[in-house]
């Protein structure tokens, strides 16, 4: 696998080499072995099909960042037959290094955080309008949404919504 040249390396400067200061960061007391040989070694034993895909994927980015192939590794580990650990840490591993954020919680659909039962309510009224095609009631409802202090803003994953007077914008989830 790639690793940074010594130059790039965060705390490998000239002017303060890994491993003379003394304290919690690391620095002398052996602690950065321990992150290296952390960041080789993954924490959950690996099969051999678990280590083939993984090995596969990290070429696949060594090679050009070939994300394409990449992204294939990755579906092919879901249909793999691994355990849910295993499976689990390989999914997360790639993510790390693909950043989508594949560990953030979703809140279920329908499910309003931070929004009043009635303000939820009307949420999902209009989601229903909307996807009835009846966008009279959905701008009715927007409008009853807009005169309680609430924005609707919709976009590719659905509404969001945001108090007008006070607090910060929420995810409805539809």
């Amino acid at each position: 696998p790639w690793a940074a040249p010594d130059a790039l390396r965060a705390g490998t400067a000239p002017a303060r080499p890994i491993g003379t200061a003394d304290g919690v960061a690391g620095n002398g007391d052996g602690f950065a072995g321990v992150l290296r040989d952390r960041a080789h070694a993954p924490s959950v034993p690996l099969s051999s099909a678990g280590r083939g895909l993984h090995d596969r994927f990290v070429n696949a980015i060594d090679d050009d960042l070939d994300l394409p192939t990449a992204l294939a590794i990755l579906r092919e580990t879901l249909r793999e037959d691994l355990t849910a650990d295993e499976r689990r840490w390989l999914i997360l591993d790639a993510d790390f290094v693909l950043g989508l954020d594949l560990d953030r919680p979703v809140a279920a659909p329908g499910a309003a955080a931070d929004v009043p039962h009635e303000i939820a309510a009307l949420l999902a009224q209009r989601a229903d309008a909307r996807m009835a095609h009846d966008f009279e009631t959905s701008d009715a409802v927007r409008a009853s949404l807009a005169a309680l202090g609430y924005e609707v803003t919709d976009g590719p994953t659905g509404q969001t919504v945001s108090r007008t007077r006070g607090r910060a914008a929420s995810r409805s989830g539809r």
